[in-house]
């Protein structure tokens, strides 16, 4: 009788000794974690439910894997759910199942933007093409040379009109003398307007040839323009653990 009495106390020994080291191992993981060495806690941690299975080291595991990023998110949705599946009156089930969905979300989107094909790039935008150079304009340079012929023809009539006018001071009869004297001042009076017109279209005509070959250069040496239209919550580590 003493024999069977002694053997439920050994093999409770290790039992209680696997309990002691997992809440060891629990409460230096609680110091990692605060201490932002969440993959070594991972480590404690599954060491400690390895050798206590309770949940409430499931939980922390989660924690701990989810503080990780990207690499710990798997590591933190398969601990979540073990928890949830061993404690299934957990007073936290709605915000577990809320963190294990936002995981999964979070792990799809990198494959949703592999599989979704580029947007087509925008059209570039091209300059507007340069405006062809002009060259200076043809009738500033004819306007000019109208002015030019007007002096001509001015000078021209101004010679006819003193020969006309020497002719009648020569004619020793009196009306031819007048008839001359008449034809002398047609011909200066024409003469005087072919000055005077032929003087204002040369005026003008220089002015403007002067302003076009302005224009002309200006277009040459402008240059064309163109215009054209970017976390894992880390949640506090239950430290109150009873095993």
């Amino acid at each position: 009788m003493a024999a069977s009495a002694q053997q439920p106390a050994d093999e409770a020994a290790p039992e209680s000794a696997h309990a002691k080291r997992a809440v060891e191992l629990f409460r230096q993981s609680a110091e990692l974690y605060r201490e932002g060495k969440f993959r070594e806690a991972v480590d404690l941690l599954r060491e400690a439910y390895r050798l206590k299975q309770e949940p409430v080291l499931l939980y922390n595991l989660g924690r701990a894997c989810e503080n990780m990023g990207a690499e710990g998110s798997a590591c933190a949705i398969d601990a979540y759910s073990r928890y949830l599946a061993e404690n299934p009156d957990a007073k936290n089930r709605g915000a577990i199942e809320q963190r294990i969905a936002i995981l999964r979300a979070q792990r799809e989107e990198p494959v949703s933007a592999a599989r979704t094909p580029p947007a087509p790039a925008s059209p570039a935008v091209r300059p507007a093409p340069a405006a062809a150079p002009r060259g200076p304009s043809i009738a500033p340079w004819l306007v000019a040379g109208a002015g030019v012929a007007g002096l001509v023809a001015g000078g021209v009539l101004g010679g006819i009109a003193l020969a006309k006018h020497g002719a009648a001071e020569d004619e020793p009869r009196q009306i031819p003398s007048d008839e001359q004297q008449a034809s002398a001042e047609g011909f200066a009076t024409a003469a005087n307007v072919a000055f005077v017109a032929g003087a204002a279209l040369m005026v003008i005509g220089g002015v403007w040839v002067g302003i076009d070959l302005r224009a002309a250069g200006a277009t040459k040496a402008e240059p064309a323009r163109a215009r054209f239209g970017g976390a894992a919550s880390a949640g506090a580590v239950t430290v109150g653990a009873r095993f």
